[in-house]
């Protein structure tokens, strides 16, 4: 979600990568996640998302969003 939201909002992009990042640490520590799970995690989500913005219409509704939170 971190990826997709910067993508609307990027001068929020440092502030969600490091929430998630806490997230998954955070998921290590309580022991329902290894730090493999948080590290491909990761690599999805960006791998994901990249996938995603290749799409027109996807692309469009992100910069529709974005152009609605300028007004």
């Amino acid at each position: 979600m971190a990826y997709l939201i910067s993508e609307i909002l990027p001068e929020k992009e440092t502030g969600l990568t490091m929430e998630a990042e806490q997230i998954a640490e955070n998921r290590e520590i309580a022991g329902v996640h290894y730090e493999s799970d948080s590290k491909a995690g990761k690599l999805l989500a960006r791998q994901f998302v990249d996938l995603l913005l290749t799409n027109p219409e996807i692309k469009s509704l992100i910069n529709l969003a974005r152009s609605e939170l300028e007004q």
